[in-house]
């Protein structure tokens, strides 16, 4: 759903400094917690009539309460009929599981596509992968499904298809992971289901993004995009009938790697990745994505020299804007781009981020500094 209102410049300030701290993704994050807000405040008012914000000082020295009309109670939920099935719990889904995984890699497997950029040349950051793709853990997970969806078919895939039938049970992955954050309470920062589409509301909204923008999309001048190809772990095929897409031989290795999440190693997952899957990983973004390396130094480099929060990564980041491109390029998505590339460096362990209120602080980990001088 997208609903369009009237924003003034007061407010619309107030929205890039939000997204600015990192806490949220894009407006429609921090539109959607007002909203959640809004209404825990409107079921406060309701049921106690007033609600205090901030000092507790007595009424006739400081006045600090805020009325509203109380509303009518909303009714009791109906309790479940006795012969109504439990709602499932829900799984991880085969499709990303090892069980009938193949033993030995399918025929075909294609090496990683030529890149426009070569490694360690410098790349303007309207190039580079973008931060609306803020996770590496749908990666893996979609890894696993090409690989088994490959070896089935022993030929190309279909690239809407497959986006399609990927989304609809990383959907059913999703309620998984929410479930298991909310069983472990997982910090924010750290949820596995971030980027993940679910069967709830707006659930084909989220299908939809997750195929084009985790998986691949093919836009109207045949041009491909999407986490899976911008990171070199499937191939296109092109016929004079349809482009296909291949998995890569980088796709097989880290679709075989055993996952504390998918696999349930020791019970409590305590990462997204093991240290295997994250230095395959580093491996392969040093040696076949050069935009993502690129950024990786840029970004660990900025906070090394002592520029640690959002605006100051932004500020310095700037530097790596083509000049041709400086007007149009608006802070928003500038912080945007910030954003997405450290959050899926803190999925490999490089950065690791320390709040203090609202107020987000980065440092570079160990892992993170020895990226830095093997590149």
């Amino acid at each position: 759903m997208m609903i369009c209102f009237t924003c003034t410049a007061e407010t619309k300030d107030l929205l890039d400094e939000l997204v600015t701290t990192g806490s949220y993704r894009d407006y429609g994050e921090v539109i959607a917690a007002a909203v959640r807000n809004q209404m825990l405040f409107e079921k406060e008012v309701a049921s106690k009539g007033s609600i205090v914000i901030g000092d507790t000082t007595p009424a006739p020295e400081r006045p600090a309460t805020v009325s509203a009309t109380r509303a009518a109670p909303k009714p009791a939920p109906k309790p479940r009929a006795r012969d109504e099935p439990p709602k499932p719990v829900p799984g991880i889904p085969v499709l990303f599981g090892r069980d009938g995984f193949p033993d030995q890699p399918p025929a075909g497997l294609l090496e990683p596509p030529q890149d426009t950029w070569l490694p360690g040349q410098a790349v303007p950051l309207d190039r580079w992968v973008f931060g609306q793709q803020n996770r590496l853990f749908p990666a893996k997970v979609n890894a696993r499904a090409l690989i088994r969806l490959f070896s089935e078919a022993g030929k190309g895939l279909p690239i809407s298809k497959t986006a399609a039938q990927i989304a609809a049970e990383a959907a059913n992955l999703g309620d998984y992971l929410q479930a298991l954050d909310t069983r472990l309470k997982t910090p924010r920062d750290d949820a596995l289901a971030t980027a993940f589409p679910n069967t709830g509301e707006n659930a084909d909204k989220g299908r939809a993004r997750y195929a084009s923008q985790f998986v691949v999309y093919q836009n109207s001048r045949n041009e491909l995009s999407g986490l899976m190809f911008d990171f070199k772990l499937i191939s296109v095929v092109s016929d004079r009938k349809e482009s296909v897409i291949v998995p890569t031989k980088a796709a097989w290795d880290l679709a075989t790697l055993v996952n504390p999440v998918l696999d349930a190693v020791d019970g409590e997952p305590p990462a997204k990745f093991s240290a295997e899957e994250r230095a395959l990983l580093l491996d392969h973004i040093t040696a076949a994505v050069p935009v993502e390396a690129f950024a990786y130094r840029a970004i660990l480099e900025t906070i090394r020299d002592g520029s640690n929060t959002p605006e100051k990564i932004d500020a310095a980041l700037k530097a790596h804007v083509s000049a041709n491109r400086a007007e149009e390029l608006s802070q928003s998505f500038l912080a945007s781009q910030r954003s997405g590339a450290v959050s899926r460096m803190s999925d490999l362990g490089l950065v690791e981020r320390h709040r203090e209120g609202i107020r987000v602080f980065y440092a570079v980990t160990e892992e993170g500094g020895a990226f830095l001088a093997h590149t």
